[in-house]
């Protein structure tokens, strides 16, 4: 769930590192920009649920090893590869 508190990005940091605790799948995040705009609060919790359920897939289904996870936030898009 997105910690209102700490914003989108220093949530899916921390998420990204229990991520790797609980299934051992490393991860690299790169986020651009992120501090610098403020989304509105129901923006960035749908965008971290997009984000949960990607993980989510990785864990159940891509037997993957390594997970690189890209945000970036603009006052026109944000992007998350």
């Amino acid at each position: 769930m997105l910690d209102r508190h700490i914003g989108l990005a220093a949530t899916i940091e921390w998420h990204a590192r229990q991520f790797q605790k609980c299934t051992g799948v490393l991860y690299e995040l790169k986020v651009s920009h992120a501090a610098a705009f403020d989304l509105p609060e129901e923006y960035a919790a749908a965008i971290f649920d997009v984000y949960n359920e990607a993980l989510s897939n990785v864990a159940r289904h891509a037997g993957a090893s390594r997970v690189a996870i890209a945000l970036t936030i603009t006052p026109h898009e944000v992007t998350m590869v």
